[in-house]
């Protein structure tokens, strides 16, 4: 499972995981278990909607990050972050405030492998 990002200023899947847990104080394993309490189902769901609105990855390469067995696991998450986001506007706002830290996340990434590159 390849972490470099597959287009250009795009999340890898492992900051989308981290971001997430860091927004909403959960430990990385704990988003990543079987765990389904909404205190951590609704970060996994968020993250699997993130993985694919900021990500070219395919809804099972979405799914092996985030370790759940099936893409259709992934496929009913994000259908009901997009069926809460125009209704929640707490959720609205997390959201918000997660793509914006990744965002800032991706440029600085970016701006050290390209200082990376032209100091070699």
């Amino acid at each position: 499972m390849s972490e470099e990002p597959i287009a250009l200023h795009c999340p890898r899947m492992s900051e989308i995981i981290s971001t997430v847990c860091d927004h909403y104080g959960l430990d990385r394993l704990d988003l990543l278990s079987e765990r389904r309490s909404r205190v951590v189902a609704r970060p996994r769901q968020i993250a699997m909607w993130l993985g694919r609105k900021m990500t070219v990855r395919s809804l099972p390469e979405i799914a092996r990050h985030l370790r759940r067995g099936d893409h259709t696991t992934v496929m009913h998450g994000i259908r009901i972050i997009d069926g809460l986001i125009g209704k929640d506007n707490d959720l609205a706002a997390d959201i918000h405030a997660i793509r914006r830290r990744l965002n800032n996340r991706v440029l600085l990434r970016e701006a050290i492998e390209q200082q990376s590159a032209e100091a070699a």
